[in-house]
C-alpha cells in the first residue's frame, strides 16, 4: 500500500497545488490519468479546464478581493465564511 501514494517535490505545469491520479495494470502500463489543481477558494479544475487559459473570468457567486469584501458577503447572507 505504501506504494500506491508517490508524493512528488515536482513542481507542476499549472499551478503548484495540484494532483495526478493515475490507474496501472500489471505490467504498470497507464489505463487512465487525470490531472487536478486546487485553485483556491475552494476550486478544483482539471487539466482540461486550465489548459483553457487563466481562470480570472470564471463566474463565482461571491467576487471579492479582501478579507473585508469576503466578511461582508458573510454577514449580508447571514452565515459563516464556509456557508458561502
Amino acid at each position: 500500500i505504501a506504494a500506491d501514494i508517490v508524493l512528488s517535490r515536482r513542481p507542476m505545469d499549472f499551478h503548484s497545488n495540484g494532483m495526478v491520479f493515475g490507474a496501472f495494470d500489471g505490467a504498470g502500463s497507464v489505463l487512465a490519468r487525470r490531472v487536478y489543481y486546487s485553485v483556491g477558494g475552494g476550486f478544483v479544475v482539471d487539466e482540461d479546464e486550465a489548459a483553457g487559459g487563466p481562470l480570472e473570468n470564471v463566474a463565482v457567486p461571491y467576487p471579492f478581493r479582501t478579507g473585508t469584501e469576503l466578511v461582508a458577503f458573510a454577514v449580508e447572507n447571514r452565515c459563516g465564511i464556509a456557508d458561502l
